[in-house]
């Protein structure tokens, strides 16, 4: 629910349209201590506003997907933010995005124990594996 509604604000807060950018929220029902919600929060947050300020440049419409599920092994969780956009460039991926946002992301993810990786194909995506370790 927290996602959703999170999802709902950011979108609000850049003016796009239902018609414009299809938001896919898959969210499983995850335990977590609310010491690493709020740095969870504050990531999706900050990559949710990465997709809308430039995922979508000069289209008009597009594919946001944000999925946080529980690990296969069941000993962790997976968030994935990805959309269908414009893609971040193989130079910068292979320099490391180094954007104020994504030293956010990057930091956070630190502090919580969570692996970053970012790719682009067919638009961006991120994904965080955090262990049921540094979830509680």
């Amino acid at each position: 629910e927290y996602l959703r509604e999170l999802v709902s604000s950011i979108k609000a807060s850049y003016g796009y349209s239902e018609s414009l950018v299809i938001i896919h929220v898959a969210a499983a029902n995850i335990e977590m201590d609310v010491t690493k919600a709020i740095p969870i929060g504050l990531i999706i947050n900050e990559l949710l506003s990465n997709v809308y300020k430039h995922a979508f440049k000069g289209r008009e419409s597009g594919n946001l997907y944000l999925t946080m599920k529980e690990k296969e092994s069941k000993d962790g969780c997976l968030i994935e933010v990805k959309d269908d956009g414009v893609g971040i460039s193989s130079d910068a991926l292979k320099e490391e995005p180094s954007s104020l946002g994504f030293t956010i992301v990057r930091g956070l993810c630190e502090q919580i124990g969570g692996k970053l990786n970012i790719s682009s194909e067919n638009g961006t995506c991120v994904t965080i594996d955090i262990s049921r370790e540094d979830l509680l």
